[in-house]
């Protein structure tokens, strides 16, 4: 998942900050949806928007400004014992990077 800016070409009239928020999908979809109606421009995850720049309903803006994403870093004790749904998850990442090429 890299960071891509995204927009239709139109500048932004407000910004917000939403600040003690832990879980940001409610903020990344509603941040998505008022950039696909064009009410200013995102900063949304690349694949989140892949679909909608290649449709040609967004499209990349200010590119300069965005800085590729470059993997997952993940901290934790490897000397104590894991659940397996963590097990999962780390060979999850792992694999996804090995994938891309990261």
């Amino acid at each position: 998942m890299r960071s891509r800016c995204a927009g239709r070409g139109r500048s932004p009239t407000a910004a917000a900050y939403i600040s003690g928020c832990t879980d940001r999908r409610p903020i990344l979809a509603l941040q998505l949806s008022a950039t696909r109606a064009g009410l200013g421009i995102g900063f949304l995850p690349e694949d989140m928007v892949q679909d909608d720049v290649a449709a040609g309903r967004l499209v990349r803006v200010l590119t300069d400004w965005c800085a590729p994403f470059p993997g997952y870093h993940l901290y934790y004790p490897s000397r104590r014992h894991t659940t397996p749904a963590f097990s999962l998850l780390v060979d999850a990442l792992r694999y996804r990077g090995a994938a891309s090429g990261r």
